[in-house]
């Protein structure tokens, strides 16, 4: 009964308990000497000092002080044993509390100790001179080594279950029993959950050694940052933890603290990096919450930090507002990529001189989620952070350019430009596989597709270019889109395949005050021999500087704002009504 008792309040105390009894057993087996009253009588202060070890680990102080547990339980069978057992048992104390002391340096492997006891019986057995009293010295230093070894196999396993394998810091086992601890006591704490930035490049350009060595030093130096009331763990990946019981107006300065350690950090195996930290921080008032749902709110609250770029953010009302939003948009946005159900409004375009005349459309993505029109700078900002931009573009170029074969099937042979995010390139997403896919599996035409792209293109040098390439040797077109907005390259532009150049809405804008920078893309156009879209055209006094200046297409609010399909297709039934009132961009 006593053993069962102890059993159910111990974990790795109990199993040196059961080593004990098997012990004493094999002991008693081997070698019948009449010993079972010392026998009960030891067994029964070990049970006394278990329970006493279970209520000591409700104590945070003795959790983790072997030595002290150690001296508790030989205290305790010292008191419950006869005097004559008095220099053995100081023996056995002492080599337990050295075996503890110095368990981290012991070498070897201790899993044969355990069997010490019926070695050293049968051995007794055999030799009649021995005395009793060796018999008990050797049988206390076989329980020595056995609890030392087995102690060295449970520690091992509560480091492999509870630490990080390579940090060497506590994992989130660990970080949540330290708050379920703190939960018991009532204690009040903070959260906070930091990010490590610049691991990804350091990955991405020196190898992922490189970045192991960096989450290394970098958890070196927090430890030297947090204090004795700080408790620091890795939650995962570039995560890490620290629960403090430090006052609200003592977290700035540990905060910036943390942050000076990881900026100091400017080399990493011989290389120059940059390191810095984004921090969320909650407070758990006397620890009323669970240990998830308060990462939960230290992670919005990183969230926000991350997306104003500020150092830390204390979580509140209007930033879980805010995050819970996000999380919300972002699970109905990729519900609506997989059903396929975003909307695309097209934008007419039409020829300069001709301005009833509509020669192509641009393909917008819109979206309307919960009843509410959701800003397309919103949703496809978010999709470029979930990664969800390269099959949100697959959507719209797929819905779009279909649209156009059955215009096409119709007699209304309509161009339609749709976009591909450079985002998607650095997610390693392949546009001409993409764009070839779509084709293949629609039975489209490529002369009715034009692919949009932008300035920061340029930065991927030759595989793009061998890209576009072949789509333009397929017979499809391709733009520039916002040109003038970003930072060209003049002799990388000259190079890139391109059809037509579209000049952004913020210098046509300012085209009757100051056209400098429309003249410029006006005149480099025409000397690569490249179309020219106006985008943004409002008024009709632009529209006459347009025509004037050569340009061959506008697109704006001036003639058409961007139609839902319907309408779009109403408009081009119309238009077709007219004598050549509608023909494709060439």
């Amino acid at each position: 009964m006593v053993l069962l008792v102890c059993r159910q309040h111990l974990e790795i105390h109990g199993r040196l308990l059961i080593a004990s009894c098997f012990s004493f057993a094999s002991y008693f087996l081997a070698a019948p000497y009449q010993i079972t009253p010392l026998i009960l009588q030891l067994l029964f202060g070990i049970a006394l000092a278990s329970l006493a070890i279970s209520y000591l680990k409700k104590h945070d102080r003795f959790k983790t002080n072997k030595i002290a547990v150690a001296v508790a339980t030989t205290a305790l069978i010292f008191a419950l044993s006869p005097q004559a057992w008095m220099p053995y048992l100081t023996a056995f104390t002492l080599l337990s509390i050295a075996g503890l002391i110095w368990i981290h340096k012991i070498p070897g492997d201790y899993s044969w100790a355990p069997a010490l006891p019926l070695t050293l019986a049968a051995l007794t057995g055999l030799t009649p001179g021995l005395a009793n009293a060796n018999l008990i010295a050797y049988l206390f230093l076989s329980l020595t080594l056995g609890a030392i070894a087995l102690y060295t196999l449970n520690r091992k396993l509560y480091v492999q279950a509870n630490s990080d394998p390579l940090s060497q810091l506590p994992n989130r086992r660990c970080l949540n029993e330290h708050a379920e601890e703190l939960a018991k006591r009532g204690q009040s704490y903070y959260l906070l959950l930091f990010t490590l930035n610049g691991i990804k490049q350091i990955n991405d350009t020196y190898g992922f050694a490189a970045g192991d060595r960096a989450i290394w030093i970098a958890s070196r130096k927090m430890l030297s940052t947090i204090g004795i009331k700080d408790f620091l763990g890795r939650n995962f990946a570039k995560e890490f933890v620290i629960i403090t019981e430090r006052q609200e107006a003592d977290l700035s300065e540990l905060i910036e603290t943390l942050e000076a350690n990881i900026h100091s950090i400017e080399s990493i195996n011989k290389h120059n990096v940059s390191m810095g930290i984004h921090c969320g921080l909650a407070f758990n008032e006397s620890a009323r919450d669970s240990f998830s749902q308060c990462l939960q709110s230290a992670s919005a609250a990183l969230q926000f930090a991350e997306s104003q770029q500020l150092s830390h953010a204390f979580v509140n009302d209007s930033i879980l507002e805010s995050v819970n939003r996000r999380n919300d948009l972002e699970q109905g946005l990729r519900q609506a990529i997989s059903d396929k159900t975003l909307q695309v409004h097209f934008q007419p375009k039409y020829d300069c001189q001709q301005p009833d005349h509509i020669v192509g459309a641009e393909a917008l993505a819109r979206w309307q989620y919960k009843g509410e029109n959701i800003s397309p700078f919103e949703f496809i900002k978010l999709a470029e952070e979930c990664k969800l931009i390269a099959d949100l573009d697959r959507v719209i170029m797929e819905k779009s350019w279909v649209l156009g074969k059955r215009m096409q099937e119709k007699g209304i042979p309509i161009k339609i430009a749709a976009n591909f995010s450079p985002t998607s390139l650095l997610n390693g997403v392949s546009l001409l596989h993409m764009v070839q896919d779509i084709i293949r599996e629609n039975d489209l035409d490529p002369q009715l597709i034009e692919i949009e792209i932008t300035e920061s293109y340029l930065a991927h040098g030759e595989d793009i270019k061998n890209q576009l390439q072949v789509l333009r040797d397929m017979g499809i077109s391709v733009a520039m889109d916002d040109f003038g907005t970003g930072f060209s390259n003049l002799g990388q532009l000259e190079d890139l395949p391109l059809d037509t150049l579209k000049i952004d809405k913020i210098f046509v804008d300012k085209l009757l005050e100051n056209p400098t920078v429309t003249e410029f893309i006006v005149d480099l156009a025409q000397k690569l021999q490249l179309q020219l879209v106006a985008e943004g055209v409002e008024e009709n006094q632009q529209l006459q500087w347009l025509n004037q200046h050569s340009c061959q297409m506008i697109q704006g609010y001036l003639l058409s704002r961007p139609l839902p399909e319907a309408d779009f297709v109403a408009l081009l039934e119309q238009n077709t009504k007219r004598p050549a009132a509608l023909k494709i961009a060439k």
